[in-house]
């Protein structure tokens, strides 16, 4: 925008009913439709947006988050609804908590989910909050941080990366083709400190398979960054 004082409009989408909020990452729109509830939107080109997938069960929707895989959707009669975005052609509900007032706005930061809900904050704790599994070293305190070599390597169709934290914070783990291109966010969180394991199914952040070649893996902290190689084989 070269001038922010008079933005030009570049493309429109008109949805069904009214449009209360939108989250967008990788070039998808996840838009909060009051009347037809969530609605994915391809964004890739502005100026020629395209709907390919939504969630219907609930129309009342208010708000929308996203953390990784997991759409966080407010519906102003039916609390917060929790829903599963990995396909973002097919979303499936997997939880959801029906809230005392009119929920409003929600905002996920790990596994808490924090919602206006018109005359309180109610605050969540929820299983769904991460695909990141804890490793145990019997009450060990990690000192350094590290990534490992994702194991198997070669691999088809998934597999694992282990990283360490020695302090809690905001993890970022991606992964890149050999261009350059981030196909996949694997992690985008507040973790806390210790021994940790993410696994990846060889699919992009569409939810499509990717094909065989060289990929790169990559984590990111406030104190921490490193990237490895990995060879996937189909």
């Amino acid at each position: 925008m070269k001038n922010p004082s008079n933005p030009d409009l570049v493309g429109s989408y008109d949805t069904p009913g009214r449009v209360w909020s939108v989250f967008v990452q990788d070039s998808l729109a996840y838009v909060a439709d009051r009347g037809s509830g969530l609605l994915i939107i391809n964004v890739s080109d502005p100026t020629n947006p395209d709907s390919i997938g939504g969630y219907y069960g609930e129309s009342e929707a208010i708000d929308v988050f996203l953390q990784d895989t997991l759409a966080y959707v407010t519906d102003h009669h039916a609390g917060v609804q929790i829903v599963n975005v990995s396909d973002p052609t097919n979303p499936v509900l997997v939880g959801g908590h029906d809230t005392p007032g009119n929920s409003m706005g929600v905002f996920v930061d790990g596994e808490y989910v924090y919602v206006a809900d018109r005359y309180s904050l109610m605050i969540f704790h929820t299983p769904y909050g991460s695909d990141v599994k804890e490793i145990e070293e019997d009450g060990i305190v990690p000192t350094d941080f590290a990534l490992y070599q994702n194991y198997p390597n070669p691999f088809n169709p998934a597999t694992n990366i282990e990283f360490v934290l020695s302090k809690s914070g905001r993890v970022k783990i991606e992964i890149f083709n050999i261009l350059g291109q981030k196909v996949r966010t694997l992690v985008d969180q507040h973790l806390k400190a210790g021994h940790k394991l993410v696994d990846w199914d060889g699919k992009n952040d569409l939810g499509k398979e990717v094909s065989s070649g060289i990929y790169f893996y990559r984590i990111k902290t406030s104190e921490f960054s490193q990237t490895k190689k990995m060879v996937l084989l189909r």
